[in-house]
């Protein structure tokens, strides 16, 4: 992109932002309606209590989906303001490290041009003419 500036990275950041607490949002929908089904049919509150801990703590198949894009957004947000030395202005960096930690930045990161790399060599070269 041409015209990078801190408005699109913000924009970016937000979508990451809006993703990433949409997780946290579906498994709350998920843990109220399972208490509410199992308040229904008179079970106690103790296995009430366990199985609505359980959908917290197992992770939902797209709860992976929604923090993969979230990244990915991140990421590119991340290097596009490198290439345009808006690094220190970075919201999506920011983001990722307020909450993330700096090896889990590392290795997604470093995941990230891996990945790149692998795009970049599958892509067709264009043929000399």
């Amino acid at each position: 992109m041409e015209h990078w500036d801190g408005k699109s990275c913000e924009d970016l950041a937000k979508i990451a932002r809006g993703l990433l607490g949409l997780k946290g949002y579906l498994t709350k929908l998920l843990q109220v309606t399972l208490n509410w089904i199992v308040e229904k049919t008179n079970i106690g509150i103790f296995p009430r209590l366990v199985a609505c801990q359980l959908v917290a703590a197992i992770p939902l198949p797209w709860n992976a989906k929604l923090v993969a894009v979230a990244r990915v957004l991140q990421v590119t947000g991340i290097c596009l303001c490198f290439s345009h030395d808006r690094l220190l202005e970075c919201r999506c960096l920011h983001d990722l490290v307020q909450f993330e930690s700096m090896q889990a930045i590392g290795h997604l990161l470093t995941g990230a041009i891996h990945d790149w790399r692998e795009i970049a060599e599958r892509m067709p070269q264009p043929k000399a003419s």
